[in-house]
């Protein structure tokens, strides 16, 4: 059995439809009359996640080594830059410096 519900209701009402999941039933989320979720049961074994603790430690993992770049002008130029060529709606026109 396929059953629809709104984002509301599945809310209100979560652990019932957790219950039909469970129970092999699919529920399809919707939000406006727009498909935005899909609960199916899961198939098949939990042998499909598996969980593995992290390796070492910060202590152990070492530093990234960035390699340095020099720019031709303020990063801050670059920001204005793009807040220009973006040209947002509802926010006012970056100005320079």
């Amino acid at each position: 059995m396929d059953i629809e519900v709104s984002v509301a209701q599945l809310k209100a009402r979560l652990s019932e439809y957790l219950r039909l999941v469970e129970r092999g039933s699919a529920v399809t989320v919707m939000r406006h009359d727009q498909r935005v979720a899909l609960l199916t049961p899961l198939r098949g074994e939990d042998d499909d996640l598996v969980i593995r603790p992290a390796c070492g430690g910060p202590d152990e993992w070492g530093t990234i080594k960035v390699p340095a770049f020099k720019l031709d002008r303020d990063i801050v130029d670059y920001l204005l830059e793009d807040r220009r060529e973006r040209d947002l709606p509802g926010r006012p026109a970056a100005s320079g410096r």
